[in-house]
C-alpha cells in the first residue's frame, strides 16, 4: 500500500499543536484551566508528552490513571498531596474499567476542580474517551476549549497496524493451548488498550480513503475476533476467524513461514470457539466437540508438517482434551480411545524435546485415562503416578523458569487434583478401597470447588462410591448430598469459565 499525498504535513500540524498546548500552559499559570488533548495512539502520545516537558518552560507534572481507577478528582487528589503543580496532564483514560463511571462522577464535582486545583489540566484523550466524556460529562467538558489534536501520517497509521497485529500473534502463539499468564498485565489491560489502538487506527485509514492490504487486512480480522469472542460475541467472532482463515489456506500463502503459522493459529482458535459453543449449547454439544476436533487436528498436522514441531508442542494437548470428552461421551468407542492413546503419545514425544513438565504431566495424564477405559489397571495407576511426579517436578534454577513454576501453580494445583483422581480409579482395583479413598480425600482437600466444578463433583461422585463399598453409609449419604448440591452449580459455573476470555485450556 503506498501513502497517499496528505493534505497537510502532520509533522508540522503536530508542532503547531505542541506550540499551542505550551501557550494555553502559559497562559493559565496560577490558575484552573481544562485542556483536552486528543491523541489516539501510545507511541505519539508518549512521543508529544516528551516534547511537551522538553519545551515547556514550566514544570508538568505527569499521572497515568490505574485501571481501578474510580474518581478523577480523588485520583489527583491523592497524586499531588496538597501540593499545586505548574502543570499536570493525566493519560491512560482508555484503560480505566468503570469509565462511565468515573466521568460521571467527575461531572458531578466538577466545581471542586475549579476551587482545589489553581494550575492548568490537561487530559490526554483518544476519539472514544472524548465522545464520552461530552456525553456522560457534559458540564465538566464545556470548561475545556477546542480538542488540541495530534496525527500521524497514513504510512505511520499502516506500520502501527502492522506492528501491534504482529505482536498480538506472536503472544498467541507463545501461549499456545493455555490461559494467559495470570501475573501478565497483558489481559486485560494491555489487551483492551491494543485492541483500541488498532479499531481507531483502521477507522482513521478508511477515513482517508485507504484500505489494509489482504495479508494487513486477514491478520486485523483475527485479532478483532479475538475482542469479539471476549466480549462474548460469538458468531461475530467465528465470522472474523473464518475469514482470516480463508486468506490464509490460499495456495500462496499455505506454505509460507508466516502462512503456516498464522493458519495453525486461526486453526486452534477456531478450535476453541467450538469448544466454548460445547459448553454452552449443551444439546449441540457432541456435534460442536467433533468441530473442536477436527480444527485442532488440522492445526496440529498443519504445523507437524510445515517443520513447526515447538507450536505443535504448544498447541497438542487441546486436541487431546477435546478427544478426552468425545471418548467419554461415547465410551464404548474404541476409535476414540485408540485415537486419544496415539495423540497423548504424540504430545509426550513433543513435550519431551521442548520440554514443559506441566504439559507433558498431562498427556500421561491422558494415557492413564485410555488404559482405565481398557481395565488395565496396573498401567493406569503407573500413567497417573508418573503424571503426578512429573506435574510436581520443581524448576531449575534459571530466574525465568523460577518465575514460569509461580506464575502456573494454580495449573499443577487443578492437575495434581485431576491425577489424583484417575489413581484412586486405579488403587480401588489395584490395591485397596482404603487407599483409594485416602487419594481420594486428598484430591477433594487440594481441588479448587470454585475453580473447576466438574472436576469436583467427579472426586466427590466416585468418593461416594467408594463410602457405599466400605459400608460407610453415612458418610456416603453426605457426600451424595453434597454432591447434588455442587452439580446444581456446574452449569452456570461450567458455562462462565468457557465464556473467560482466558479460559484454561488442557495442559498450561
Amino acid at each position: 500500500m503506498s501513502d497517499a499525498p496528505p493534505r497537510e504535513d502532520y509533522t508540522s500540524i503536530n508542532e503547531r499543536s505542541l506550540n499551542r498546548l505550551v501557550r494555553a500552559i502559559r497562559l493559565s499559570q496560577g490558575r484552573f484551566s481544562l485542556n483536552f488533548v486528543r491523541c489516539n495512539y501510545i507511541e505519539l502520545q508518549v512521543e508529544m508528552q516528551q516534547r511537551l516537558q522538553a519545551n515547556c518552560p514550566f514544570a508538568v507534572r505527569c499521572l497515568t490513571l490505574p485501571r481501578s481507577a474510580e474518581t478523577l478528582y480523588t485520583a489527583i487528589k491523592n497524586e499531588l498531596k496538597g501540593e499545586q503543580p505548574q502543570a499536570l496532564m493525566v493519560s491512560g483514560f482508555e484503560s480505566v474499567v468503570a469509565l462511565d463511571n468515573l466521568l460521571a462522577s467527575t461531572n458531578q464535582v466538577r466545581d471542586d476542580f475549579r476551587k482545589s486545583f489553581a494550575f492548568p489540566l490537561v487530559l490526554w484523550i483518544n476519539d472514544e474517551v472524548l465522545k464520552k466524556l461530552t456525553q456522560t460529562a457534559p458540564d465538566f467538558s464545556s470548561w475545556a476549549g477546542v480538542p488540541i489534536p495530534f496525527a500521524t501520517s497514513t504510512k505511520a497509521l499502516v506500520a502501527l497496524l502492522k506492528k501491534e497485529t504482529d505482536a498480538l500473534f506472536t503472544h498467541a502463539m507463545e501461549v499456545g493451548a493455555g490461559r494467559f499468564p495470570r501475573s501478565s498485565a497483558y489481559y486485560p489491560a494491555v489487551a483492551a488498550r491494543t485492541h483500541g489502538q488498532l479499531k481507531l487506527a483502521l477507522k482513521e485509514l478508511r477515513d482517508r480513503g485507504q484500505e489494509p492490504d489482504s495479508l494487513l487486512s486477514a491478520s486485523l480480522q483475527f485479532i478483532l475476533g479475538q475482542v469479539a469472542y471476549a466480549n462474548g460475541q460469538m458468531e461475530e467472532a467465528r465470522t472474523l476467524y473464518e475469514q482470516s482463515l480463508a486468506f490464509w489456506q490460499q495456495p500462496e500463502n499455505i506454505t509460507t513461514t508466516i502462512g503456516i503459522e498464522r493458519r495453525g493459529c486461526l486453526l486452534f482458535y477456531l478450535g476453541l470457539w467450538w469448544r466454548r459453543w460445547a459448553v454452552l449449547h449443551r444439546a449441540d454439544q457432541i456435534g460442536a466437540w467433533q468441530q473442536a476436533h477436527d480444527y485442532y487436528q488440522q492445526c496440529i498436522q498443519g504445523l507437524l508438517k510445515g517443520d513447526r514441531r515447538d507450536l505443535a508442542a504448544k498447541f497438542i494437548n487441546a486436541w487431546g482434551e477435546v478427544l478426552r470428552h468425545l471418548a467419554k461421551l461415547d465410551p464404548t468407542s474404541h476409535e476414540r480411545w485408540a485415537e486419544l492413546e496415539s495423540v497423548a503419545k504424540t504430545a509426550i514425544e513433543l513435550h519431551q524435546t521442548y520440554f514443559d513438565p506441566i504439559r507433558l504431566a498431562y498427556g500421561y495424564g491422558l494415557l492413564a485415562e485410555v488404559a482405565l477405559s481398557k481395565l488395565a489397571w496396573l498401567d493406569a495407576e503407573q500413567q497417573a503416578r508418573l503424571a503426578l511426579q512429573i506435574n510436581d517436578q520443581p524448576p531449575n534454577p534459571a530466574p525465568d523458569s523460577q518465575r514460569q513454576y509461580e506464575e502456573r501453580s494454580w495449573a499443577r494445583d487443578h492437575y495434581r487434583s485431576l491425577y489424583l483422581l484417575l489413581l484412586a480409579q486405579a488403587q480401588r482395583h489395584v490395591e485397596s478401597l482404603r487407599q483409594a479413598v485416602a487419594t481420594l480425600e486428598t484430591a477433594k482437600a487440594t481441588c479448587n470447588h470454585a475453580y473447576d466444578p466438574l472436576l469436583y463433583t467427579s472426586i466427590l461422585e466416585t468418593l461416594r462410591e467408594l463410602y457405599y463399598q466400605q459400608g460407610k453409609y453415612v458418610r456416603a449419604f453426605e457426600t451424595k448430598r453434597r454432591t447434588a448440591h455442587d452439580r446444581a452449580t456446574v452449569q452456570t459455573a461450567s458455562v462462565y469459565w468457557s465464556s473467560s476470555p482466558s479460559a484454561r485450556v488442557a495442559g498450561d
